[in-house]
């Protein structure tokens, strides 16, 4: 342990790595916190705990690049080298590893601390991404593994380029076995950020973090078929950004190859496939170099103006405004259809009134012949004693009653007729306007679904 005030010496932290300590017990913490580090940010990390432990002063350096005081590059390099030697001795008995990855989306070298452990044979039975998720993680819903095995296939797609569209994501779960509410999928993925297997880019793009592809690796060479770095070996999902050889299969990190061509003298330098004989000429690279990153570039604002367009509150106003002109149109209808209704009621009723008014000149006609029949009868009578007149009085009077007995039997009033007639009919286009607006307020809730989808 050191004194306070002990002035900084590079050299002393460097043979001092050898020995585990709480030095690396600190940078453990903050490896499995993160679950990745650039190369300089692991070494930076380290001598931030060493010297917060002997109290060293006069340390220029930052969290996230390492800046000392004339401290080479080879230095830095040997730092690294021993803390990975004396750092897996101690965590591999607890089945963990540190190890080399490649950061695709910023062309970094990283540390990456992955799970060696063996896998239960209980799980023999299961596909090796789902081993992988049981036994690194808390992911032990089976529609969860089913869903993170969905996007990653559809990440995997050659026209991809390891990326997945997060509202494709979310609605991805509905397409289950066990159909997912898009809530618990969100859920999942705030939780795989957390976890450091995805993350982020350009907006609302998933993909797979440093830390996913080193754990990963074996599998998605022997499943998913993905191609490897002929240089570093390491797993590749973004073939568009990786650099190549035309007369073999070779692809190269950028930055593998930049280490490549930096180490030789020669403007040419031999492709590193297995087998092949071809020169890759420095200039040649260089220029597809460029490219990549100008892909790159275009491919990123074109995410991130679709991402904008679709959080962009203008829009979404011309959206709702579109839907308020939208069923403001389907109410216009259902006015027009209103009207039509009664138009058409209108034109019944007439149709009924004339009826009813035939019908009640012709029952007058019947009664003024009824009438004249009697008149003649009671001539015919008039020398008979009073029981005619009382016979003819009573045949009027059941006439007249049969008449009216049969109107208020048939329902043969107007009124009546009338009030019959408007509520059926009042009747009828309540169904059927219920059914309009129903299916208005039906179409309205998926439009705002999809809006906020």
């Amino acid at each position: 342990m050191g004194t306070a005030g002990e002035q900084f010496d590079f050299a002393k932290i460097v043979s001092a790595s050898d020995t585990y300590d709480d030095a690396h017990r600190g940078l453990l913490k903050i490896l499995i916190d993160r679950g990745s580090l650039t190369e300089r940010a692991f070494c930076a990390h380290y001598v931030r705990c060493f010297a917060t432990l002997h109290f060293l002063d006069e340390i220029d350096y930052d969290a996230n690049e390492l800046h000392l005081k004339g401290v080479t590059p080879e230095a830095v390099a040997e730092l690294r080298k021993k803390l990975l030697e004396t750092m897996n001795t101690k965590v591999q008995h607890i089945g963990l590893r540190l190890m080399n990855a490649h950061d695709e989306a910023k062309n970094k070298k990283k540390i990456v601390l992955v799970s060696e452990r063996h896998y239960s044979p209980a799980l023999a039975g299961a596909s090796p991404f789902e081993l992988v998720l049981f036994n690194q993680t808390n992911y032990s819903n089976q529609n969860e593994l089913f869903l993170v095995v969905s996007w990653l296939e559809t990440m995997l797609k050659p026209d991809n380029d390891g990326y997945i569209p997060t509202n494709d994501a979310l609605k991805s779960a509905r397409d289950l076995p066990v159909p997912m509410k898009m809530e618990k999928a969100q859920q999942l993925i705030d939780q795989l950020l957390k976890d450091d297997w995805m993350r982020v880019e350009a907006g609302d793009m998933l993909t797979l973090t440093t830390r996913a592809l080193t754990e990963l690796g074996p599998i998605l060479r022997s499943r998913f078929h993905c191609a490897t770095c002929c240089l570093c070996t390491n797993v590749t999902i973004r073939k568009a950004s990786m650099l190549s050889c035309d007369k073999c299969e070779c692809i190269m990190h950028v930055s593998c190859w930049n280490n490549l061509a930096n180490n030789s003298k020669s403007e040419k330098v031999r492709c590193p496939g297995n087998g092949c004989k071809a020169m890759l000429k420095k200039e040649e690279m260089t220029e597809q170099i460029k490219e990549i990153e100008e892909a790159r570039n275009s491919h990123g604002k074109d995410r991130r103006s679709r991402h904008s367009t679709e959080s962009d509150p203008s829009t979404s106003k011309k959206s709702s405004r579109g839907r308020k002109n939208k069923k403001a149109t389907m109410e216009s209808d259902e006015d027009e259809d209103t009207g039509r209704m009664r138009t058409l009621r209108d034109e019944d009723g007439s149709k009924k009134s004339s009826r009813r008014g035939k019908k009640t000149s012709k029952k007058a006609t019947m009664d003024s012949d009824s009438d004249g029949d009697t008149g003649r009868a009671m001539s015919m009578g008039s020398d008979s004693d009073g029981e005619a007149g009382d016979l003819v009085t009573a045949n009027s009077d059941g006439m007249t009653g049969d008449v009216s007995t049969a109107k208020s039997i048939n329902g043969m009033s107007d009124n009546d007729d009338e009030e019959v007639f408007t509520k059926s009919t009042r009747k009828q286009f309540r169904r059927s306007d219920g059914s309009a607006q129903s299916q208005a307020r039906k179409k309205s809730k998926e439009d705002d679904g999809d809006e906020e989808m």
